[in-house]
């Protein structure tokens, strides 16, 4: 496959990682996430969420996209919520 086909292949999603994965819970595991992203990072830090959720997140994550989608201004590629 030359370099052309293989940049054309690659998937792109309007979303981050995480809102990707966020997506994907329903019920107790996603009310249980959005909590700990609505929690002050001095309570739950991106860095300590990003390594939970490197176990289950395909390619894992890294604490600066846990704190980009954090942000108040929604400075993420999922833009508003």
């Amino acid at each position: 496959m030359s370099l052309v086909d293989e940049l054309r292949s690659i998937r792109r999603s309007p979303k981050c990682p995480l809102g990707v994965y966020l997506d994907t819970l329903s019920g107790d595991e996603l009310k249980a996430l959005e909590e700990a992203l609505a929690a002050s990072p001095a309570e739950a830090t991106h860095a300590v969420l990003a390594r939970v959720l490197k176990k289950y997140i395909p390619g894992g994550i890294s604490d600066h996209t846990v704190r980009l989608h954090r942000l108040e201004d929604r400075a993420c590629a999922c833009g508003p919520r």
